[in-house]
């Protein structure tokens, strides 16, 4: 709870080397992986860099992927000084799938054993539209995203030009963030070091999806209807062949690109072996930049955007066209300042630690499509200028939404406050055991959507998220035996969560904003490992038994894409076991090693108490406090296998791994967005209106890594 990740990569220290490495697994992904590093060189020199490529269809109907992989490092050592200046990204796109089906809708088998009534599955509309009750038995794979379109015109003579089929999908995913740091590592003395870490991002991608009137999908194939969309939107009633022609559906592109810099400064001081201090300061700025365009007409020629989701400082329903932004245009502003403290004590049988932090969090949102501000000397005048009312009168002067006074709709900056405070101990009985514990308590700025609304407002009584956490722990470490046991508990004080869910009725998007969740997390955790033959042969094993609750009622603050205000409504959610996580798990593996460098792992994993998500529209009035949806349980399978030879002066390394080798079939994810499951009068559930992600069925990959 609370913890951090410090990655180091080997530069000057490491041997000189260079690989490559192939790799191929299912749904015909390969990627290609080149690295090396040259050591220290000649004037204390060092260069480190590795690049990949990866190209593949995706398991899942259209998630095909295409991403590139880079990082490179260049250090130099000056004295007691190692400064390092890298860089690191991966442009990538691919198609997804979004979102959860009926179990019906992939296997009906599988659903009518669970207890789903098929033969008369209620005819309505799901997360995408999908409005018949024919399209069942797609398969596990099934995604609703895509479909076939031919984009035909027509000519000055009035023929229909097709230009061929193509497949297309209204979920995409793109993104770029490349990071450049320049450190610099100062070894004052041997006691006393200070790390000087610069870094920047520089984020720039989406995601795909369709908007406007409902993209639904085929009857038959369950295909999203892209042809229908687009014949309805090039030929439409009324057209007289020569006016542009408004769109109805189309796809647009939701942007989250942002520009992040940071400092982070950090000391160790160790006065002597038995105390270690460290510390230092963090600052960062962060500005994301959110805004949608529209993406691909669909064969019309212009779309005009809902009235609510309008720009107020232009003429309502203003036409646009491909490239225009539309819906949605705003800019995020995070200005962070932090300071951190450890001392560490380590002498004879005990070490312990405190670790101290604390910073503070500005936000601030700026709206471009809200109607401008007035500032003026004594009052500011909030979104009080728009294309409608462009022009105020106050204490007798005139402002218009060109004066100097007017602005951007920007909320004041909110600034929000945060510590943790952790610490633990650690004693070693003798030198086979040992018992420890852990504890915290953090609180910390809630995410920047719990503090500011799509109206460019400050939520009221904004609270911070709080955690407090602990655990007990025993270790046992012998020649060939390691276990250890520990038992954790950890408690939400509050949990602020924001998602979005599509309204059955009408298709648009509904972003709900939630403060005050409570939750208990609590279990208990074992694994061990035995070595039977030396360098031969190895079993390992697993026991996590969790019981996470939600332990609240609260407010749900709901906004659609069309409605300027949002609506609140109360849910109760107290003894809901969390969802989307197996509560408990077995797990145990065998390795064997017949001959040095070949060995064979089986490893074989108990899933269950895993519970479906919920919305908490759903927990209202008589389903407050409503159990969710349990899915089965299942176990599954793994092989791996490896090999490594030396060739001349190459080593060779291989390796074949097979996921779900039983091709079980499971069901991963689960929610009730659409409904609870049904119970019949001997109190068996049916998952009628469940709605799931199957589990990934068989599945291999292999690698080849040549190193010289």
């Amino acid at each position: 709870m609370g913890g951090t990740i410090n990655v180091l990569t080997r530069g000057l220290e490491a041997k000189r080397g260079f690989s490559v490495q192939q790799n191929y697994s299912s749904g015909n992904v390969s990627q290609t992986t080149l690295s090396g590093t040259t050591g220290r060189m000649k004037g204390d020199w060092g260069i480190t860099f590795t690049g990949s490529y990866k190209v593949g269809d995706g398991l899942v109907d259209e998630t095909w992927t295409k991403a590139w992989f880079y990082f490179a490092k260049i250090e130099k050592q000056w004295g007691k000084h190692i400064i390092g200046l890298s860089a690191v990204g991966a442009p990538q796109e691919h198609g997804q799938r979004s979102f959860k089906q009926p179990i019906a809708r992939y296997d009906k088998q599988y659903a009518a054993d669970l207890g789903v009534d098929t033969a008369s599955i209620a005819s309505g509309t799901n997360q995408t539209g999908l409005v018949n009750t024919q399209a069942w038995d797609l398969g596990i794979y099934y995604n609703s995203h895509w479909g076939y379109l031919n984009r035909w015109t027509l000519s000055e003579t009035g023929d229909t030009l097709f230009q061929g089929r193509e497949k297309v999908t209204s979920a995409i995913n793109y993104y770029h963030k490349p990071q450049f740091t320049l450190k610099d590592y100062w070894e004052i003395n041997k006691k006393f070091s200070l790390s000087n870490i610069l870094y920047m991002s520089l984020g720039n991608g989406g995601g795909v999806g369709s908007t406007g009137a409902t993209l639904q999908n085929d009857a038959e194939t369950g295909e999203a209807a892209f042809q229908k969309a687009y014949d309805s939107n090039s030929s439409p009633f009324f057209w007289d062949g020569t006016d542009p022609r408004k769109s109805s559906t189309i796809l647009r592109s939701s942007v989250n690109s942002h520009r992040w810099y940071g400092l982070l400064s950090t000391f160790e001081y160790n006065p002597s072996q038995v105390i270690s201090v460290s510390g230092g300061l963090d600052a960062r700025y962060y500005k994301g930049i959110h805004y949608r365009y529209i993406y691909d007409l669909l064969g019309g020629d212009y779309f005009v955007a809902p009235l609510a989701e309008q720009n107020l400082n232009e003429a309502p329903n203003t036409p646009k066209g491909e490239g225009d932004k539309v819906s949605r245009d705003y800019v995020g502003l995070v200005t962070w300042g932090g300071a951190f403290g450890q001392v560490e004590y380590k002498k004879d049988k005990i070490s312990a630690f405190i670790n101290l932090t604390g910073a503070m969090t500005g936000y601030q949102r700026i709206d471009y499509l809200k109607a401008k501000d007035l500032v003026l000397s004594d009052t500011t005048l909030v979104q009080a200028l728009s294309f409608s009312n462009d022009t105020i009168v106050y204490n007798g002067q005139t402002y218009t939404a060109n004066s100097s006074e007017a602005r951007t709709a920007t909320t004041e900056q909110k600034w929000i406050p945060g510590y943790t405070v952790k610490g633990g101990l650690n004693y070693n009985i003798d030198r086979h055991h040992n018992v420890f514990f852990n504890a915290g308590y953090l609180e910390k700025a809630p995410p920047f959507d719990n503090v500011f609304s799509a109206q460019n407002k400050a939520y009221p009584n904004t609270v911070n998220e709080k955690i407090t956490a602990g655990e007990i722990g025993y270790g046992a470490k012998y020649k060939n035996f390691a276990a250890n046991l520990n038992a954790y508990y950890t408690v939400w004080l509050n949990k602020p969560q924001t998602a979005s869910v599509l309204d059955n009725d009408t298709g648009e998007s509904i972003v709900y904003n939630i403060k005050g969740l409570r939750a208990w997390h609590r279990g208990v955790e074992l694994d061990f490992a035995y070595e039977v033959l030396p360098n031969k042969l190895k079993f390992e094993g697993l026991v996590s038994m969790g019981d996470w609750i939600w332990k609240t009622d609260s407010t749900a603050n709901f906004v659609s894409e069309t409605e300027a205000i949002p609506e609140s409504e109360r849910f109760s959610a107290n003894g809901v076991h969390v969802g989307d996580a197996a509560q408990i798990q077995y797990g145990a593996s065998v390795r064997y090693e017949p001959i040095k460098k070949l060995f064979f792992m089986v490893r074989g994993t108990y899933f269950g108490k895993n519970y479906s998500d919920f919305t908490p529209e759903v927990l209202t009035g008589a389903n407050k406090d409503r159990e969710m949806w349990k899915m089965p349980n299942y176990t599954l399978f793994d092989l791996n296998m490896g090999y490594r030879f030396q060739f001349s002066k190459a080593n060779f390394r291989l390796g074949v791994n097979i996921q779900n080798i039983l091709d079980t079939k499971y069901i991963s994810d689960a929610s009730t967005r659409a409904g609870f499951a049904t119970i019949d009068e001997q109190g068996n559930e049916h998952p009628d209106k469940i709605e799931v992600f199957f589990g990934q069925g068989r599945r291999f990959s292999t690698s080849l890594e040549i190193s010289f």
